[in-house]
């Protein structure tokens, strides 16, 4: 994703703003039905396209015994949220 890891916490934080989630250091769980979500950030890169040096994160999304009905549901909101705008 093009997102530096404070601009990733501040989205996730109101994307999950009705659900009790666990913030750690490279990541957040929650609970998604009867299963859980795991979310893990890889590093902070930089991408350059030439002037300009865009944030670049690798998301990775585990879900744990989750309806496939709500993994499409959450995966919506979370593409909803995340999305960027431009043309």
């Amino acid at each position: 994703m093009t997102i530096t890891h404070p601009e990733f916490f501040r989205t996730l934080q109101r994307l999950l703003l009705h659900s009790p989630y666990e913030l750690v250091r490279d990541g957040a769980t929650f609970r998604l039905g009867e299963g859980h979500v795991e979310i893990r950030l890889g590093p902070e890169e930089s991408r350059r396209l030439g002037g300009f040096h865009l944030p670049r994160t690798l998301v990775e999304l585990r879900f744990d015994h989750c309806e496939p009905g709500a993994v499409d549901g959450f995966l919506a909101r979370f593409d909803r949220h995340f999305r960027r705008g431009g043309g």
